[in-house]
Order: C-alpha cells, then sequence, then structure tokens
C-alpha cells in the first residue's frame, strides 16, 4: 500500500516567485496540529490533533489525477500566492489577469476550496497604509475588491512574511478551509453512495463504481485520522459484496501473477485499482485488494487482535468461495496462496504487537492467533510437500481440533517403494510450481531445505502455543517435528525431541494415549541408537499402559525386556520389577530356615533368572540384611539357574552366613537377568512382607556379662565379653557395641585389659581397639574368647542396659571363603540397682546411721530383702522393718535409720574416737 498517500493535498501558484520563500516557513507548520470540526451530522464535535499535509504545484496536481490513483490526491486548497506591484497599470496588466485565469479553473473544481494570499513584511505593509495613494490603494485591497464576494467566505488572506502572529492567522484560516472541503466532499459521496445503493437492484449497476465512490469516502476518513469511520465504509462494501452477483467480476481467479504471494500492507494498489475502474478485476483480486484496506486500516488503529480475527475468516471465507464458484482452481494455488497469506498475517503481527497490548489475557489470545495462523501454514506446507514427493510416504501428522478445516484432500502419492527407500538421500530438483513465493519454491526443491522450513514454521508456531498457554497443542507441533526426523531416520534428533514431549516420572495423572504414542516412537528410536539402558524403560513404561497397547505390543515389549536384559547390556542396571514380575507372598521354611518367595511371572515365554535376592531391614533400627537365592542352606551350585514360567513360582533364598534373630521386613526384593537388575521396592508403612528369623547357633556368636559391679561411686564400668568361633575358622573379626540410643558403647578412652582363650593361655595380642571397633585378629574352630574391657564410662550406661553387638567376621570351611555377621541383642546389669548414701551421727556408745535408698535405674524395683553384714565386732540393727516389699521408682528414694554398736563382752581396743570412726565405717561397708 505504499502506492497511497494519505496526506492532504494543497496546490500552490506562484507567478510572481513567492514560494520557494514561503516553503521552509509552511514546513515550520506541518503537520498541522488541533483540527476541530462538527462531523457530518453536526452533532458530535471531532478532534484532530495531526493533520499530514503536501503541497504541490497546481499544474502537477491536474496531471496526477489522470492516473487511477488521482482521487486520492485531488486537492483540498488551491492558493494563489501574490505581492503588491509597482503600479496599478501593471495589476491590471499582469497581475489581475493571471488571478483571474486562475480563479476560473479552480471554481470549477468540484468541491475544493482556494485562497488569494498577499504576501509582504511588517516594514511594506506599515509603509503602504501611511502612503498618500490613489484611490485604489494596494493590491490587497484591489483583490478583495475584485475578487472577493460580499456573502462569500474570506478568499484573500495578508501574510506578513516576518510576523509570526501573520502565519498563525493563515494557518487557522487553511485548516478552516480544510475542513469545509472536508465536509463537501464527504457530503457528495455521502450522496452519490445512498443513490446508488438505491439503485442497486435495477439494470445496468455497477458494483466496481459503487466501490470507488465508497472508497473515495474512506480515504477522506483516512486523510483525517478518522480510521474507525473508514473502516466501517470498507465493511459496507464487504457486506454488499457478499450480496452482489459474481456477474459484475471479470472471472473467479487471480488476473495478477503474483497474487499467491502479497503482502497485505504492501498491496499494488495502483495495478488493482486499474483493473476496478475498467470493470476487469476478478472476484479473488477484488477480495484480496477489499480486505488488505481493512487490514491496513486496523493495524493503524492497533487492534491488532480484530486483525487476526478477521484474517481468520478472510482465508476460510475466500477458499470456500473459490471452491464454491470455479472448481477448475488448482488445489495447489489455493495451498500457496493459503500458507503465504497466514505466514503475511504473523509477519504483520509481529511487526505490530509492540503496540500497546499490555493486558496479559490480550497477549495470550494474540500469541494462540498467530499460533494457529502458522499451524495452517505448516499444514498447507505439507501438502505442497505431498504433492511435489518432499514429504516421507511414512510421514503422518497429529490431527488437531482446530477452529479451521483443511480445503483440500492429501493426494494420492506417485511415489514408489523405491522412493521410499531413499528417502533419506539428498535430492535437490528445481520444482514446476507455479506459486512465487520464494520461501515455498526453496522449500521445494530439496528435502533438507523442506525439512529445515518445515521445523522452523513448528518452533515458532510451538512457542506460540506455550505462550498461550496451549501445551498440548504445542506438543502435537513437536512430535510432528520428531515424526519427520524419524521417516528422515534421523533417530538423534527425534529423540530429543521425544523426550522433551514426555510428563516426568510419576506425573501419571497427566497421561493421555497420545503419550503412549511418543513412547512407542521413543523406544523405536533407542532402538536405532542402540542405548539399551534407556531403551528397556521405555520398555518398561510402555508396559504399564498396557490398555493403550494391543496383546501384540504388549507380548512383544515382554521380549524385548528380557532379551535385550540377557544379550545387550554391558553393565548392571536396575530396573523395575513390574510389570513383568510381581512379588505374591515371603515366608519362612521352618525346617530349612530358607525364606520362600512367590514370584509371579507376565511373561508367556520362559525366563532364566541368575539371582533373585530379599533385602530384610529391620524397623526399629538401620540393620539391612540380603538373602540371596545363591546363599540357601543346604543348596548345590547346580541349582544356581532359576527358570520362571508364565504364573506363580518359588524361589528360595538364604542368608546363610547371618545370624541375626528378630522380625524383618521386607523392603526390596532383586530379580537378575543378565545385567538387569529387576527391583521392586517395599514401604515400611502400606502393605508388607514380614518374616522372623532365629539364631543360627553354628555361626561365630558371643554374650557380654558385666565383671564386676564396682562401687556405686566409681565413674567408669568393666564388661567381659565371650567370643566363640562354633563350626568355623575366623579371621579380621571385629565387634561393635551399642546402647539403646544407638550411641557407640566402645570409644577411645575404652581399654582391653585381658584376652584370655579357652585353652588358658593369655592371648592380648590378638585383640585391639580401634575408632570404637574391637578387633580380633584370629580365632581358631570350636574356640572361645575371654575378653575384659575397662575403661567404660558409666555416665552413658546406667542400671540394666539391652546392647546391641554386631560382630562381623571372614571365615573359610573347606569349599569357599566368605564373610559373616552375628548379631546379639543382650540385657546386661553393668551398674547396682540402689544406690546407697549414709549420714552418720556419733552417739556415746553407738553410731546412727540415716540410710538414702535410691532406684539408680530406669526401671520399677522392689526390694526383696535386707540383711547385714556379719562382725564380730560390731552388731547392726535395722531401726524400720517394713522395709522388705517397698517398690521404689525411677529415680525415687526411701530413708531408713540403722545403729550400730559393739557387741557385749568385745572390745576393740581402740580409743573411743577411733572406735566411733570404725562403727561408721562398718554402717557404709554394710551396706
Amino acid at each position: 500500500m505504499d502506492e497511497i498517500d494519505f496526506s492532504l493535498f494543497l496546490t500552490y501558484q506562484d507567478d510572481f516567485g513567492y514560494w520557494p520563500g514561503l516553503k521552509p516557513e509552511f514546513e515550520k507548520y506541518t503537520p498541522l496540529k488541533s483540527l476541530v470540526w462538527k462531523g457530518l451530522n453536526g452533532q458530535q464535535t471531532r478532534f484532530v490533533p495531526e493533520l499530514d499535509i503536501q503541497f504541490i504545484s497546481f499544474a502537477e496536481s491536474g496531471k496526477r489525477e489522470l492516473n487511477p490513483l488521482g482521487w486520492q490526491s485531488r486537492p483540498f486548497v488551491n492558493i494563489f500566492f501574490v505581492g503588491n506591484s509597482a503600479d496599478n497599470d501593471s495589476y491590471k496588466s499582469i497581475v489581475k489577469p493571471r488571478i483571474q485565469t486562475w480563479i476560473n479553473q479552480v471554481a470549477s473544481l468540484k468541491n475544493q476550496e482556494w485562497l488569494v494570499v498577499y504576501v509582504t513584511t511588517e516594514d511594506e505593509h506599515i509603509k503602504n497604509n501611511s502612503k498618500f495613494i490613489n484611490i485604489r490603494g494596494t493590491n490587497l485591497e484591489r483583490i478583495r475588491t475584485d475578487f472577493q464576494a460580499k456573502k462569500d467566505i474570506s478568499r484573500v488572506s495578508l501574510l506578513k512574511i516576518d510576523n509570526n502572529e501573520s502565519w498563525l492567522e493563515l494557518i487557522a484560516k487553511l485548516k478552516d478551509l480544510i475542513i469545509i472541503t472536508f465536509e463537501n466532499q464527504a457530503r457528495g459521496f455521502q450522496t452519490d453512495a445512498r443513490r446508488m445503493n438505491s439503485m442497486r437492484n435495477m439494470s445496468g449497476w455497477n458494483y466496481c463504481s459503487f466501490f470507488i465512490i465508497k472508497e473515495g469516502l474512506a480515504h477522506l476518513y483516512i486523510c483525517l485520522g478518522e480510521y474507525e469511520e473508514a473502516l466501517k465504509q470498507y465493511d459496507e462494501l464487504e457486506a454488499t459484496f457478499h450480496e452482489t452477483l459474481t456477474t459484475w467480476f471479470k472471472g473467479v481467479g487471480s488476473n495478477i501473477e503474483t497474487s499467491d504471494y502479497i503482502d497485505l500492507l504492501q498491496l499494488p494498489s495502483k495495478l488493482y485499482r486499474q483493473q476496478i475502474l475498467e470493470n476487469k478485476i476478478s472476484v479473488f483480486d477484488f477480495r484480496e485488494y477489499l480486505f488488505s484496506c481493512q487490514a491496513r486500516l486496523l493495524v493503524k488503529m492497533e487492534n491488532i487482535k480484530e486483525f487476526m480475527n478477521r484474517a481468520q475468516k478472510y482465508i476460510k471465507s475466500l477458499v470456500q468461495t473459490l471452491k464454491d464458484l470455479d472448481k477448475s482452481i488448482s488445489d495447489e494455488f489455493i495451498s500457496a496462496w493459503t500458507y503465504s497469506t497466514c505466514q503475511n498475517v504473523v509477519e504483520i503481527c509481529e511487526g505490530s504487537t509492540h503496540q500497546a497490548i499490555h493486558d496479559s489475557a490480550q497477549t495470550r489470545s494474540v500469541a494462540a492467533s498467530k499460533a494457529h495462523f502458522l499451524f495452517e501454514s505448516r499444514r498447507q506446507l505439507e501438502f505442497l510437500g505431498s504433492l511435489y514427493n518432499r514429504l516421507p510416504e511414512n510421514y503422518s501428522s497429529m490431527h488437531m481440533e482446530l477452529e479451521w478445516k483443511t480445503y483440500y484432500d492429501k493426494p494420492n502419492s506417485d511415489r514408489t517403494d523405491k522412493d521410499s527407500e531413499n528417502d533419506n538421500e539428498e535430492k535437490e530438483t528445481t520444482p514446476d510450481a507455479k506459486t512465487k513465493n520464494l520461501i515455498l519454491l526453496e522449500a521445494l526443491k530439496s528435502d533438507s531445505r523442506f525439512d529445515q522450513i518445515f521445523s522452523n514454521i513448528s518452533e515458532q508456531a510451538y512457542e506460540y502455543f506455550e505462550e498461550a498457554g496451549k501445551h498440548r497443542f504445542a506438543n502435537m507441533l513437536k512430535r510432528d517435528v520428531a515424526h519427520l526426523h524419524m521417516c528422515r531416520k534421523r533417530y538423534q534428533k527425534a529423540r530429543i525431541y521425544l523426550e522433551q514431549l514426555l510428563p516426568q516420572d510419576g506425573d501419571d495423572q497427566g497421561w493421555i494415549p497420545f503419550h503412549t504414542k511418543l513412547l512407542v516412537d521413543l523406544a523405536e528410536c533407542q532402538q536405532n541408537l542402540e542405548l539399551w539402558s534407556a531403551y528397556l524403560l521405555t520398555i518398561q513404561k510402555l508396559l504399564t499402559k498396557k490398555s493403550d497397547l494391543t496383546e501384540e505390543m504388549i507380548s512383544l515389549c515382554f521380549d524385548q525386556l528380557i532379551k535385550i536384559s540377557a544379550e545387550k547390556l554391558t553393565v548392571g542396571y536396575e530396573l523395575n520389577m513390574n510389570p513383568a514380575f510381581q512379588i505374591k507372598s515371603v515366608y519362612v521354611d521352618e525346617k530349612s530356615g530358607n525364606i520362600i518367595a512367590l514370584v509371579e511371572s507376565m511373561i508367556e515365554n520362559e525366563v532364566m533368572v541368575d539371582a533373585f535376592n530379599l533385602v530384610l531391614s529391620c524397623s526399629n533400627s538401620n540393620l539391612k540384611i540380603k538373602a540371596s537365592s545363591n546363599k540357601c542352606s543346604g543348596k548345590n551350585n547346580a541349582e544356581n539357574t532359576i527358570i520362571l514360567k508364565k504364573g506363580e513360582n518359588m524361589i528360595k533364598v538364604g542368608c546363610k552366613t547371618v545370624s541375626a534373630p528378630g522380625i524383618y521386613y521386607i523392603s526390596k526384593s532383586e530379580l537378575i537377568v543378565g545385567k538387569s537388575n529387576f527391583c521392586s521396592y517395599f514401604d515400611e508403612e502400606k502393605d508388607i512382607f514380614c518374616v522372623k528369623l532365629v539364631r543360627n547357633d553354628t555361626l561365630p556368636n558371643f554374650s557380654i556379662l558385666p565383671f564386676n559391679i564396682q562401687n556405686a561411686n566409681s565413674k567408669e564400668i568393666r564388661i567381659q565379653i565371650f567370643v566363640r568361633s562354633n563350626e568355623y575358622s575366623i579371621y579380621d573379626a571385629n565387634i561393635q557395641i551399642f546402647d539403646e540410643e544407638q550411641n557407640q558403647v566402645l570409644t577411645n578412652k575404652t581399654k582391653v585389659k585381658s584376652c584370655t582363650l579357652s585353652t588358658g593361655l593369655n592371648h592380648d595380642n590378638l585383640v585391639t581397639i580401634d575408632e570404637n571397633f574391637l578387633n580380633i585378629s584370629s580365632l581358631e574352630k570350636n574356640t572361645e574368647m575371654n575378653i575384659v574391657i575397662e575403661g567404660i564410662e558409666k555416665e552413658f550406661l546406667q542400671g540394666p542396659v539391652l546392647l546391641e553387638t554386631y560382630l562381623g567376621w571372614s571365615g573359610k570351611d573347606e569349599k569357599e571363603e566368605f564373610d559373616g555377621l552375628s548379631i546379639e541383642k543382650t540385657l546386661v546389669e553393668l551398674d547396682p540397682a540402689v544406690k546407697v548414701t549414709l549420714g552418720t551421727s556419733v552417739l556415746p556408745d553407738s553410731v546412727l546411721a540415716e540410710v538414702y535408698i535410691t532406684n539408680s535405674t530406669r526401671f520399677p524395683i522392689r526390694l526383696t530383702d535386707v540383711f547385714s553384714l556379719e562382725s564380730e565386732i560390731y552388731t547392726t540393727e535395722i531401726l524400720v522393718s517394713n522395709i522388705v516389699g517397698l517398690v521404689l521408682q525411677h529415680g525415687q528414694s526411701y530413708t531408713t535409720f540403722v545403729q550400730v554398736s559393739e557387741k557385749k563382752g568385745t572390745s576393740s581396743g581402740e580409743k573411743p574416737k577411733n572406735r566411733l570412726l570404725n562403727m561408721g565405717r562398718a554402717v557404709e561397708t554394710g551396706w
């Protein structure tokens, strides 16, 4: 549309050479500011903030009206510049005739105003007014007398070129004349349009003539910036177009060579306008020209959303019109035109969206519209690619339910099987395409260029769908790109796209059958790329979506799962046990001590299993034990291979080198096939399997006893540990001891006091303590070792305590070497249960002791008996007799009294004071 200039034109007649000096001054006041008009109905005042004007010579304006767009450059105001003449004769002979001739010409022009501008200076004007001149005065007065009618508007203006106020007065005058001209021309167009519209049903009526009148009115509104009023004129023309018989148009299809590839904002208006004037324009070309006028106005109004809505309807309706009116129009032309127009709409939007889209909802709406246009253009590219053998035969895009329909059917391809085999070969040809769109021509030259343009459009549409929040549509576009890469055997590129489209692990709520199709494609890519670990994970994922698969596909997935695990993997890989295998139940065989697991196989064929393991976890500690099918009691090496058939299978597992009595739950199961480890994890708080393990007396074991109970005031205690090797010769054994809070009992202060064997020999060099471990270098078969440990801090162990002890060891028998573990939990009395403190009072012949008895354990205790130590010198008398049977809670104390005196007839031979002190010691010793 660059050929149309929407500036408003004013002509000048410069017979006396004033224009070169006036032109720079006029440019200072352009564009014109703040015009006001009351509207054609006089009821609504309109404000025009800015108006572009151009000055052209009067002679040039006559030449412009001869071209097809001359009506658009029709002047609004014609100006004649004149100055003062030397005398009256020169005015009569030169000035007046020229003005008269010019007025005769402009007065004959319909709906154009004219103005004579008398040019002078401030000094000249003052000088001329002060002279005693003839009765006719200056040229200004002569011109007003000769050419200014009394009842007409002012047609003569004074311009003092060095006076700003004079310039402002002239500009104001020009504004008034422009508004007058606009109103007169608009009324004229309205009158003609109403007249022609009323004659629409009469013979001889011509739509093209009606269009020219309405467009002239629209152009007037555009010149004044009234874009909404101008758009109304084109909308009325569009409505009339759909009601008009096509007999007024010369044919249906385009008569213009490049009509399948046009820019809506850069339409060759002169060419289209010429055909309209000559009644030679086709339905297609006329509709294209009409929408380009509407599009230009909507863009100027910054109404991008409305522009896109109209563009969508325009494309749909025009394609349908062409299909209905002319069956001979090729699908190729329609497809190329649709592609080009959709691309052009997006380009226009991208160049205009910076103009005031601030609302987030509108931004998403515009993004969605752009995505739809790009998607439609890609569909047309797919059609043309099929038509020119640029799209692989096995390619198929996802079906998307958009607002549009596709107005073409996919053509029957002439491609042969040989062509399909050579899809991956680069073949560049010059397409015999009729389109003038250079991008389309480039795409149809070779497969690589086609794929690049296809991917670019898809990526652009994907981004807009994402911005609009339409993630499903966006993902379908990416899937099509991935599928095209697969058809070209570019599996790595396809894999990257597919992995981006699949939901994250654990997001099963958003899973739809579309994702299952993506998984199938991903598995094919991974298989061709020999990414076996990832391939197995994908196969497993597919098997969890059985409802979306056929029975044949399910069987194939199971076979691939086992085959790849056994043959292709080179490193160990962990897979989910489900859905190929499932643990049904777990229990202990009391006779053999082995654990029996019932495993259900979902696979039709037999599966060779290399090993099966169960991980046993203790609920009240961090202890974990692995029971394996290779470590069952009484099992031969020939039984190492396990064969699973479809249905339930019984598998024995054991842990013959571990003695850890207690109740355990199954936290993990492992079924190993080749390098694949099919695992299943169990949650303790959910439905779990529990087993009870008993002590294995054939394995090395141990026990803990207090060495001796020392004075209650001592800060350290001693323990003795008995280690028995039983049927095994062990070496590199180590012992860890934990209290009930899982604190280490052996510390850097703990020392080995003694170490003796059941043979009676001392072997202190066999045992060391290092970093909380009691290390035993070796112990022969059927040997017991007694170890006394001292330096255990009493602060952490009070009263009876439950100690958990771990004995890790390495051993060997006649067949093999192995590692073992023995665990014991022992309740050990490491500290006196009762803490006794005394307060003594010395009497003349005895000592009275106040005894405080305190429960120092964490449990309630009951005193079952009280007695005093026998002495040859002293006698002890407990003054309170109800102490037997007394129950003391944790930390609770009780007070009683004891009197100690010398027996009659005996004497220690000590002085009284010393004797009393010895009595006090007797009290302390007795308790």
